[in-house]
Formats: structure tokens, sequence, C-alpha cells
């Protein structure tokens, strides 16, 4: 049996303290780690989308565009993540719309519901 394995959460070096590997480094290194599809979902940003792209062009593996959200509830008192990924190329726009409202790097909870319901037809929720 061909067993397929998929990153579904991977943060890369554009995550602050959180991972030091690099778009390239992890793309080709993918095979190795068994996996057919990664996504690449960074917290609060989607700075290595172009770069992605770059090397998407030179490897087998499915990529995965995405973005790990921090929100916060309406007393501010505690914060959630949450894990968006774009089902196709209308949902990584709508990620960007996403990631350049963030305001401080928080979302109130409120607030990611409601950009939740309105992205629930471009993006996949796994």
């Amino acid at each position: 049996m061909n067993e397929q394995r998929a990153e579904l959460h991977l943060h890369t070096k554009m995550s602050d303290d959180i991972s030091i590997i690099g778009v390239k480094e992890m793309l080709k290194n993918a095979k190795d780690y068994g996996l057919s599809a990664i996504a690449f979902t960074n917290l609060n940003n989607v700075q290595d989308f172009p770069e992605i792209a770059h090397y998407a062009k030179e490897t087998e593996v499915k990529i995965i565009y995405g973005a790990e959200v921090v929100c916060r509830d309406e007393q501010g008192k505690h914060n959630y993540r949450v894990t968006l990924l774009a089902k196709n190329q209308d949902g990584v726009k709508e990620l960007y719309k996403v990631i350049s409202s963030l305001k401080g790097d928080i979302f109130m909870k409120k607030t990611i519901k409601l950009i939740a319901l309105a992205l629930v037809l471009t993006l996949s929720v796994v």
C-alpha cells in the first residue's frame, strides 16, 4: 500500500522563536520525511509565501498555504490559536487580507469568528 503523509501545521524560521528551518530546506527534506504534502502555517504572518511559491516549482510535494492566527477573547484574558488553511488561490488572497488586518498581532475572538464565517467558501478547515 502506498501510504501518504502530510504535515498540516509547519512553522518556518519566519515564526520567530518557534522554528529554525527554512522553506528550501524543508521542501528538500520532505521526501526523506515521507511527506506528500506540507501546510506552511507561520504564526501571524505570510511572509514566506513568495519563497514557498518559488521552491514549490522544484518539488512534487503538494503545498498548502496557511497561517496560525492568535486571537484573544473580548476581555483580553485568554488567547486562542486558530489555524487557517487555504483551499485554493482565492483562499490565499483571503489569508493575505486576514494577516494584514492584524492589530498588534492579536485578533479579538469575536473578529476571528466573523472572518472565519466570511472565508468558509475559500478556506478549508482541517
